[in-house]
């Protein structure tokens, strides 16, 4: 499953399992890509993976991705991320309750700015921004290898909620983007290790932009937000309550008519 050098721990805990969700975290050569989350710090530096790495890559600043920054630190595992994830990193969030319940609050770091690809032991990853789920989300990619370690840029085919800051519209710019980089792997964040990822990022993109267009349509003939909502996604699930609304279908439906360039440029890190 994992190509030489490469290696993950899973990160699942009690709460997490109740929300049907876990965090991966990688090791590619001598670097980890995202921290995961606060409440499963044991796990993450029980792993031996963490123990071979002197280095963390950023993908962005979400509290499941950088919860255990401060703990690695204190491993003299040194941190980095774009300067986008820098501007949004906030280690004193105001997060939602299910948040903290579900994955705790991160620790403080100090991460340093990383202004283009690192190289290393036989390793190259490029940093790619990915805007749509976040407008600081970056991916790692390993050209000579055809790997791209993903994040939360696919997560699953359709995802029918969202929070409110994401755009659809740079979300499929980013799928495009990579999906042009034909990978062979696809290193996803909460789907794990992925084997056929053209086929995969062509079902998301095919789906989000059936959703777009049928969203627009909808709204030129006056329907508002919730009603689109009802008629393509169905009403509102559990998640939705459990989540105060931060995650619910009509934001999904805001997200796929939001101007496309409100969630920031994706751009490319090249030099270093």
């Amino acid at each position: 499953m994992f190509p030489p050098a490469v290696s993950a721990v899973h990160l699942v805990t009690l709460r997490s399992r109740l929300l049907r969700q876990g965090v991966w975290v990688y090791r590619v050569g001598p670097w980890l890509i995202d921290t995961g989350p606060a409440h499963a710090r044991r796990q993450l530096l029980g792993w031996s993976g963490s123990a071979e790495a002197d280095g963390c890559l950023i993908s962005h600043g979400d509290e499941d991705h950088v919860g255990n920054a401060g703990a690695l630190q204190r491993r003299g595992i040194v941190l980095r991320a774009p300067p986008e994830v820098l501007a949004e990193l906030n280690w004193t969030p105001r997060l939602p309750l299910y948040r903290r319940w579900a994955w705790g609050t991160p620790e403080a770091a100090d991460v340093l700015p990383l202004h283009g690809p690192v190289d290393r032991d036989g390793w190259r990853l490029v940093p790619i921004h990915t805007p749509g789920h976040s407008a600081d989300h970056f991916v790692y990619h390993e050209p000579e290898r055809a790997l791209v370690f993903s994040a939360d840029l696919y997560v699953a085919a359709r995802v029918p909620v969202a929070r409110p800051r994401e755009n659809v519209g740079r979300l499929i710019d980013s799928l495009r983007r990579v999906r042009e980089l034909e990978p062979e792997m696809l290193f996803c964040a909460h789907r794990g290790p992925i084997d056929d990822p053209a086929a995969r990022l062509t079902a998301k993109l095919d789906w989000l932009e059936e959703l777009v267009g049928r969203a627009r349509e909808l709204a030129g003939r006056g329907w508002e937000t919730r009603r689109i909502a009802r008629r393509l996604l169905g009403r509102e699930g559990v998640i939705t309550w459990v989540t105060g609304g931060e995650y619910s279908k009509a934001n999904l439906i805001e997200a796929a008519l939001a101007d496309s360039g409100s969630n920031g440029p994706g751009t490319d890190i090249d030099t270093i």
